[in-house]
């Protein structure tokens, strides 16, 4: 009975951290473009410092969204859009030197 219920525990917890795995992907994504940005010197240290807390704040509001287990369409609509901000900031920050 033990082994039965560490089993359902382990299969609610893994379903839980793969909830939302596009996010996931996208937030690595965005990682490694802050990343390259850094590296060829097309990111200042205040921009990477600006992006780094814009890509923390996402992280908290996706542990938040997943706290009950249960990410639900719009949830994962809202997570997406303030993806979709985040690439554009990135964009802008790394493209704007003359």
């Amino acid at each position: 009975m033990l082994k039965l219920t560490l089993i359902i525990a382990s299969l609610s917890i893994a379903s839980v951290q793969a909830a939302t795995p596009r996010v996931d992907a996208r937030q690595n994504r965005q990682d490694v473009r802050i990343e390259h940005g850094v590296a060829n010197g097309s990111l200042s240290q205040r921009e990477t410092h600006a992006l780094d807390r814009q890509q923390d704040r996402i992280e908290r509001a996706e542990s938040r969204v997943e706290a009950d287990g249960i990410v639900t369409r719009g949830e994962r609509v809202y997570l997406h859009r303030r993806l979709d901000a985040s690439s554009r900031t990135i964009f802008r920050a790394r493209h704007n030197r003359w």
